[in-house]
């Protein structure tokens, strides 16, 4: 194989894998979205398999660490609403969505700065 034409394949083949690329990006930002968009109230209520665990949550949204998915939040029960909370999607059992904190403390004992 000629010097020219190896060079046209190298070429042809970097261009390949930099669209590859670009397309990658473009549904990574396209879930993103997504996931920012997931709800639409300012509270949550948040049961995992483990029946032990549930957790209130203020400003809910989804997030990734490396390949796993979080629901990541403010805790409702912290004195001053200030600690994050991160739960693995994969182990959320249900997840009761409310327009802010004083509607979620209605249906659960919820004692946050909001309630107060």
């Amino acid at each position: 194989m000629s010097i020219r034409r190896m060079s046209a394949c190298g070429l042809i083949l970097s261009l390949l894998l930099f669209g590859y690329g670009i397309a990658q990006n473009s549904n990574a930002s396209k879930s993103d979205r997504t996931q920012s968009d997931a709800f639409s109230g300012k509270a949550a209520f948040v049961t995992t398999s483990n029946a032990d665990a549930s957790a209130g949550i203020l400003d809910p949204e989804i997030r990734t660490l490396g390949e796993r998915a979080f629901v990541v939040g403010r805790s409702a029960e912290a004195p001053d609403a200030t600690l994050r909370v991160w739960i693995p999607v994969a182990e959320i059992k249900t997840i009761h969505e409310f327009a802010d904190v004083k509607q979620m403390a209605k249906m659960y004992r919820v004692q946050s700065a909001g309630t107060k």
